[in-house]
Protein backbone atom coordinates (compact mmCIF):
# COMPACT_ATOMS: atom_id res chain seq x y z
CA UNK A 1 0.00 0.00 0.00
CA UNK A 2 2.96 2.48 0.72
CA UNK A 3 5.54 0.72 -0.68
CA UNK A 4 9.13 1.46 -0.12
CA UNK A 5 8.35 4.24 2.06
CA UNK A 6 7.54 1.83 5.01
CA UNK A 7 11.43 2.18 5.61
CA UNK A 8 11.13 6.03 6.14
CA UNK A 9 8.89 8.25 8.14
CA UNK A 10 5.34 7.40 7.11
CA UNK A 11 6.62 3.65 8.14
CA UNK A 12 8.02 4.76 11.39
CA UNK A 13 4.68 6.77 12.21
CA UNK A 14 2.37 3.77 11.12
CA UNK A 15 4.82 1.29 13.12
CA UNK A 16 4.53 4.29 16.29
CA UNK A 17 0.53 3.94 15.55
CA UNK A 18 0.36 0.39 15.50
CA UNK A 19 2.31 0.04 18.68
CA UNK A 20 0.24 3.22 20.53
CA UNK A 21 -3.23 1.25 19.43
CA UNK A 22 -2.27 -2.23 20.62
CA UNK A 23 -1.53 -0.34 24.47
CA UNK A 24 -4.40 1.16 24.47
CA UNK A 25 -6.53 -1.91 23.35
CA UNK A 26 -4.33 -3.71 25.98
CA UNK A 27 -5.05 -1.45 29.09
CA UNK A 28 -8.76 -1.28 27.91
CA UNK A 29 -8.66 -4.85 28.13
CA UNK A 30 -7.38 -5.14 31.14
CA UNK A 31 -9.19 -2.35 32.88
CA UNK A 32 -12.77 -3.78 31.51
CA UNK A 33 -11.60 -7.08 32.96
CA UNK A 34 -10.48 -6.21 36.43
CA UNK A 35 -14.23 -4.37 36.44
CA UNK A 36 -15.43 -8.05 35.48
CA UNK A 37 -13.80 -9.35 38.32
CA UNK A 38 -14.71 -6.76 41.06
CA UNK A 39 -17.99 -7.04 40.06
CA UNK A 40 -18.47 -10.82 40.59
CA UNK A 41 -16.11 -10.65 43.92
CA UNK A 42 -18.96 -7.76 44.82
CA UNK A 43 -21.55 -10.18 44.09
CA UNK A 44 -20.37 -12.97 46.28
CA UNK A 45 -18.92 -10.62 48.99
CA UNK A 46 -19.17 -7.27 51.00
CA UNK A 47 -15.84 -5.76 49.02
CA UNK A 48 -17.74 -2.96 46.85
CA UNK A 49 -17.16 -2.41 43.61
CA UNK A 50 -14.46 0.59 43.66
CA UNK A 51 -11.44 1.85 41.69
CA UNK A 52 -9.22 1.24 44.35
CA UNK A 53 -10.25 -2.66 44.29
CA UNK A 54 -9.89 -2.89 40.34
CA UNK A 55 -6.11 -0.87 40.60
CA UNK A 56 -5.15 -3.60 43.30
CA UNK A 57 -7.03 -6.81 40.89
CA UNK A 58 -4.38 -4.91 37.76
CA UNK A 59 -1.76 -5.24 39.72
CA UNK A 60 -2.34 -8.54 40.68
CA UNK A 61 -2.83 -9.98 37.62
CA UNK A 62 0.09 -7.49 35.74
CA UNK A 63 3.11 -8.77 38.62
CA UNK A 64 3.04 -12.07 39.80
CA UNK A 65 5.54 -11.52 42.34
CA UNK A 66 2.54 -9.12 43.79
CA UNK A 67 1.22 -10.03 47.45
CA UNK A 68 -1.97 -8.62 49.22
CA UNK A 69 -1.62 -8.64 52.52
CA UNK A 70 -4.46 -7.36 55.15
CA UNK A 71 -3.51 -6.36 59.00
CA UNK A 72 -5.75 -5.73 61.65
CA UNK A 73 -5.43 -3.31 63.66
CA UNK A 74 -5.06 -4.01 67.60
CA UNK A 75 -3.41 -3.64 70.72
CA UNK A 76 -0.15 -1.26 70.53
CA UNK A 77 -1.47 -0.33 66.55
CA UNK A 78 -4.56 1.40 67.54
CA UNK A 79 -4.10 5.33 67.58
CA UNK A 80 -0.39 5.29 65.08
CA UNK A 81 -0.34 7.31 62.49
CA UNK A 82 -1.15 4.95 59.39
CA UNK A 83 1.82 6.67 57.55
CA UNK A 84 4.73 6.52 58.56
CA UNK A 85 4.03 2.63 59.18
CA UNK A 86 7.00 1.06 59.49
CA UNK A 87 6.36 -0.61 56.08
CA UNK A 88 8.96 -1.91 53.65
CA UNK A 89 10.20 -0.09 51.00
CA UNK A 90 8.03 -2.66 48.32
CA UNK A 91 4.86 -2.11 50.37
CA UNK A 92 1.83 0.43 49.68
CA UNK A 93 -1.10 0.44 51.27
CA UNK A 94 -4.49 0.48 48.84
CA UNK A 95 -6.47 0.99 51.36
CA UNK A 96 -8.51 1.28 54.55
CA UNK A 97 -11.33 -0.99 55.49
CA UNK A 98 -13.26 0.78 58.30
CA UNK A 99 -16.90 0.36 59.33
CA UNK A 100 -17.80 -1.85 56.51
CA UNK A 101 -16.65 0.77 54.07
CA UNK A 102 -13.15 0.50 51.89
CA UNK A 103 -11.69 4.39 51.48
CA UNK A 104 -8.67 5.96 50.95
CA UNK A 105 -6.34 6.89 54.08
CA UNK A 106 -4.92 10.12 54.50
CA UNK A 107 -1.45 11.22 56.07
CA UNK A 108 -3.60 11.70 59.32
CA UNK A 109 -5.61 9.30 59.63
CA UNK A 110 -4.67 6.76 62.46
CA UNK A 111 -5.74 3.21 62.92
CA UNK A 112 -8.72 2.42 64.78
CA UNK A 113 -9.89 -0.66 66.69
CA UNK A 114 -11.71 -3.52 63.89
CA UNK A 115 -9.53 -1.55 60.50
CA UNK A 116 -7.84 -3.68 58.42
CA UNK A 117 -5.11 -2.15 55.87
CA UNK A 118 -4.67 -3.51 53.07
CA UNK A 119 -1.54 -3.54 51.41
CA UNK A 120 0.50 -4.77 48.42
CA UNK A 121 4.11 -5.58 48.74
CA UNK A 122 6.49 -8.19 46.84
CA UNK A 123 6.27 -11.70 48.14
CA UNK A 124 9.93 -10.59 49.54
CA UNK A 125 8.55 -8.50 52.03
CA UNK A 126 6.27 -11.26 53.74
CA UNK A 127 8.03 -11.68 56.46
CA UNK A 128 9.39 -8.13 57.46
CA UNK A 129 5.45 -7.61 57.49
CA UNK A 130 4.90 -9.95 59.85
CA UNK A 131 7.19 -9.28 61.98
CA UNK A 132 6.43 -5.97 62.33
CA UNK A 133 2.50 -6.08 61.84
CA UNK A 134 1.94 -10.43 63.06
CA UNK A 135 0.25 -12.07 61.42
CA UNK A 136 -2.07 -10.83 58.42
CA UNK A 137 -3.65 -12.41 55.68
CA UNK A 138 -1.25 -13.15 52.83
CA UNK A 139 -2.34 -14.56 49.64
CA UNK A 140 0.76 -16.78 49.94
CA UNK A 141 -0.70 -18.50 53.10
CA UNK A 142 -3.91 -17.11 54.72
CA UNK A 143 -2.77 -16.50 57.46
CA UNK A 144 -5.40 -15.03 60.33
CA UNK A 145 -4.44 -12.28 62.15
Amino acid sequence: MIGRRIYGPVGHAVDILATVGTLFGVATSLGLGAMQINAGIARLTAIPQDPMVQVTIIVIAVSPEALVFILGAAGEHLGLLIYPAGLPAEARIVCLYRDEALMLPGADTTLESGDEVILIAHRDRLDQLTERWGNGRGASGKREA
